[in-house]
């Protein structure tokens, strides 16, 4: 999901369904829908804001317009 509550479902995932990325530099998005692919280290770490909690972290090393 480009954020947190993008989800089209209610009730949102639980923190262990999600892994929170975040890009330094930004990625430039020209569709909201465009799915990535990220590549780095995964650790458990919780992280809550006001629009959502991720049990998961991920040290984004690469990232990739997904062409699946």
């Amino acid at each position: 999901m480009p954020y947190f509550g993008a989800c089209l479902h209610l009730p949102p995932p639980p923190p262990n369904q999600m892994v929170y990325a975040q890009v330094k530099e930004g990625i430039a998005v020209e569709e909201l829908e465009a799915p990535f692919w990220f590549e780095g280290k995964v650790s458990i770490e919780q992280t809550d804001n006001a629009i959502g909690s991720a049990a998961y972290a991920i040290s984004v090393a690469n990232h990739y317009p997904y062409e699946g």
